[in-house]
């Protein structure tokens, strides 16, 4: 291998890391917006998550965003938004788990920033757990556990029921489907993140009766919009004030085909 003086090192260094951050601008400029500067080791692993990204969607649908522009904006921003959320509300938050996570978001840009944070992804479909198991192992990240299951079936597993101080979910099912899933998960004093496009009054609504019977409350909602780099979204907290009854959730499939709102009308009619 050639020598290389130590102030050539240091210079090839810099100037890679300048690269990286004009490549990724758009992630950098929209972070800084939302009051986080990312360190050089961030910076380089969301590159490298990107990368896998593009790599792994050439042979398996993970998503259907493969502008890199995109991934930065719609995929990265849009998971790290509810960073400051999560440390006003939940300062001394430890365990996370990321519910239908897909090709890993908002858990793994939120770990990239929430570095020892313990984060559990769970994800039914197999191909993308594959993803997910490999790119965890390119990105060198500890405390993360992956499951390939429904999450009707993790939810009654009593090592992962109640048991995480955060849940989240930007899956794209109905909000009073997502609390029969995510809220037997959530510690009594913990917080069910979803990730939703403004316009929800109805939907919230809806879900009034599945939030009661599963013990949680609205705490915040906050709409997030970044001009021209991040379009807008919602962030409904809700906060898990009394444990999840111990029928829920029901067997797999069943929520989404009969959410807990639409059993709540049929009593009352």
């Amino acid at each position: 291998m050639p020598y290389i003086h130590p102030a050539e090192g240091f210079s090839t260094y810099d100037s890679g890391i300048r690269n990286l951050e004009q490549r990724l601008d758009i992630l950098l400029t929209g972070a800084e917006q939302l009051g986080l500067r990312l360190n050089t080791r961030q910076i380089e692993l969301f590159h490298l998550y990107e990368s896998a990204l593009l790599s792994w969607n050439q042979h398996i649908n993970l998503s259907g965003i493969k502008n890199p522009n995109q991934i930065q904006s719609k995929h990265f921003l849009e998971s790290i938004a509810a960073y400051n959320m999560i440390i006003t509300t939940l300062p001394n938050v430890s365990s996370m788990l990321d519910l239908g996570s897909g090709a890993g978001f908002p858990g793994i840009p939120l770990k990239l920033i929430l570095e020892d944070v313990a984060l559990c992804l769970v994800e039914s479909i197999k191909k993308k757990a594959n993803f997910l198991k490999k790119v965890i192992s390119i990105l060198g990240l500890e405390g993360v556990t992956i499951l390939a299951e429904r999450s009707e079936i993790i939810a009654k597993d009593t090592r992962y029921r109640e048991s995480y101080d955060i849940v989240t979910s930007r899956a794209v099912a109905k909000l009073d489907t997502l609390l029969e899933l995510a809220m037997p998960l959530t510690k009594v004093g913990g917080y069910f993140i979803a990730f939703k496009r403004p316009g929800i009054e109805q939907e919230i609504n809806e879900a009034m009766p599945a939030l009661k019977i599963l013990g949680g409350k609205i705490h915040r909602i906050e709409d997030i919009h970044i001009k021209d780099i991040l379009e807008p979204i919602s962030l409904i907290f809700i906060e898990k004030i009394m444990p999840s009854p111990d029928l829920y959730p029901r067997r797999p499939g069943v929520p989404k085909k009969r959410p807990l709102s639409e059993r709540q009308n049929k009593q009352q009619g």
